[in-house]
């Protein structure tokens, strides 16, 4: 008979590991992790299904947030220093993009909009806090938020996993059945 942790000590151990990834030289954003593995729960019970929900619009957030830097970047020279001028231009910025990633949730790919706004917000994140691999660059940062945001439903499921082998089951069942039957 195999051995079941709690959810409390897999989800702990699980978390622990997560630890590693903040190591040089990775220096990953774990708080990716966390979040999509709550999106994960909030979806239903972790599963493929639920994968398939998440990850298409979590890359898409993520490349989103790339094209928000990156146009920040290049409107910038268009303020000249002027701190409201710039925020305003970056407004413009961010009303368009956000209306397009908004639009996108029709795509019936991308329809769980929420987890490209979480993706967006964990990459932002990630740029602003020079998580990723060096040198540090629009690319690195995507990728690591990409990949910590994508990691969230694989942590999700293995703290379920871990919980209730999938075999488990079964062997409980048969146990009731036989017990039941010598009484």
């Amino acid at each position: 008979m195999r051995l079941r942790l709690p959810l409390e000590f897999s989800v702990g151990i699980l978390a622990a590991l997560t630890l590693l990834f903040t190591l040089s030289p990775l220096n990953f954003p774990i708080f990716g992790i966390f979040v999509f593995w709550g999106a994960a729960f909030l979806l239903g019970s972790p599963n493929l299904e639920g994968v398939k929900k998440i990850v298409p619009p979590t890359i898409l957030g993520t490349i989103f947030g790339i094209g928000t830097f990156q146009l920040f970047t290049w409107a910038a020279p268009i303020a000249g220093g002027n701190v409201l001028l710039g925020t305003l231009v970056n407004m413009v910025i961010l009303f368009v993009v956000v209306t397009v990633l908004v639009y996108c949730a029709r795509i019936a790919i991308f329809s769980t909009i929420a987890a490209a706004f979480c993706a967006f917000a964990v990459f932002v994140a990630t740029a602003a806090g020079g998580y990723g691999l060096a040198p540090h660059n629009l690319l690195n940062f995507w990728l690591a938020a990409t990949l910590m945001c994508c990691l969230g439903p694989f942590f999700a499921w293995a703290s379920v996993a871990l919980t209730r082998p999938a075999t488990a089951p079964a062997i409980e069942k048969k146990i009731e059945e036989e017990g039941v039957s010598h009484n």
